[in-house]
């Protein structure tokens, strides 16, 4: 290395040039070109803000998004989840001796950028333990899903399919010509994204009626029971009346003593959907031709959103994601329009038209299983 003093700074200090070849002195800035990739990598990360998963002390998911704020994911942690040092130490056992003479000295990343892949943030982790930890993501994967999606897998069992149908008939659907099952390959959508949190506000239900803020106030938008509805559409639904001042939906009248209670039985649930989706269309003048499956399904999950001139679509199937992609989008928007393109990009509407290759197509085979 050769100093060359006809270079100063404005405080007197020579400023050091580089050979090819040479290792520069910690601080110098990435000028050369085969550092390209290190100067794009912080580039990136500046650029999103990096942001990291960290638990906080009420025991729940958080993001820091290295401002000072946070958005916070409240799904409950496992009780018998391992703290990080139980795993670090787990997982140096589990190495060999050798195995681990070959991991240098440079100490184990504690953060990964996930701004590109928050389900598996170990492809950011380039070091030999990230490496072997990544080898197991799938059933790493696999583990979580199970414990956050409790129904996952057995959607069938908390949907009433004959229920359903007769639901579609009931609230005057099937002059549409929709599929028969299409309440129920729905209904079983909302089972298979159905959270842990979500089971932890039906138990409060079962017990006290229904789920309350931290006031004592009941809180009117959480969603519930098989059909993961709002308590204050299930309220409104029972409670509407026609022109004539009689129930809009008679039904649903049997539920009107313990509405939010009763919402938790699952032929109820179909009972309700059916009525939300007949509620639904009139409110919005849906022309016969606009009520489909596909549209039927994004009504009730509108997954999509939108960003970019020429416009682009992503699709958010929770909270979690959604508050990712704004903070990639800051002109996102939310895409309520079930047209064709934002139907194409949307998770919740493939999810339903799969379920319905799922779903017995009669009551005959459908009273068979049961």
């Amino acid at each position: 290395m050769t100093t060359d003093k006809s270079h100063t700074s404005d405080h007197g200090v020579e400023k050091q040039s580089v050979k090819p070849g040479d290792k520069p002195p910690p601080g110098t800035p990435i000028t050369e070109k085969a550092d390209n990739s290190i100067q794009q990598r912080l580039q990136e990360r500046e650029a999103f803000k990096t942001f990291r998963l960290t638990r906080d002390p009420n025991n729940a998911f958080a993001i820091d998004m290295g401002n000072g704020s946070e958005v916070k994911d409240k799904r409950p942690m496992q009780k018998d989840e391992p703290p990080s040092s139980t795993i670090n130490s787990g997982l140096s056992a589990a190495l060999s001796k050798a195995e681990l003479d070959k991991v240098p000295d440079t100490p184990i990343p504690t953060e990964a950028a996930i701004a590109y892949k928050i389900h598996n943030p170990l492809d950011h982790l380039r070091h030999p333990v990230g490496q072997e930890l990544g080898k197991h993501t799938g059933e790493i994967q696999e583990a979580t899903s199970r414990q956050f999606h409790p129904h996952e897998g057995k959607e069938d069992q908390f949907v009433d399919y004959a229920a359903a149908r007769d639901a579609l008939h009931l609230a005057h659907l099937d002059k549409y010509k929709l599929p028969e099952n299409i309440l129920g390959a729905i209904l079983r959508n909302e089972q298979h994204f159905y959270k842990l949190t979500d089971a932890m506000q039906d138990d409060e239900i079962a017990k006290t009626g229904t789920v309350r803020l931290k006031n004592g106030k009941e809180d009117s938008y959480a969603s519930i029971g098989p059909a993961q509805m709002q308590i204050r559409h299930i309220r409104r639904l029972i409670e509407e009346k026609d022109a004539h001042g009689d129930p809009k939906y008679p039904f649903l009248q049997h539920m009107k003593d313990d509405p939010i209670r009763a919402a938790l039985d699952k032929k109820n649930a179909a009972l309700l959907t059916g009525a939300y989706f007949a509620d639904e269309i009139e409110k919005r003048h849906l022309k016969p031709n606009e009520v489909t499956a596909e549209s039927l399904a994004y009504m009730y999950n509108p997954d999509v959103h939108s960003f970019g001139n020429p416009k682009q679509y992503v699709a958010c199937e929770d909270k979690l994601s959604l508050n990712i992609q704004k903070i990639l989008h800051k002109d996102l928007k939310d895409e309520q329009f079930p047209s064709s393109e934002v139907i194409k990009h949307s998770i919740h509407v493939q999810h339903v038209m799969s379920n319905l290759a799922r779903i017995p197509k009669s009551k005959t085979d459908d009273d068979a299983k049961h």
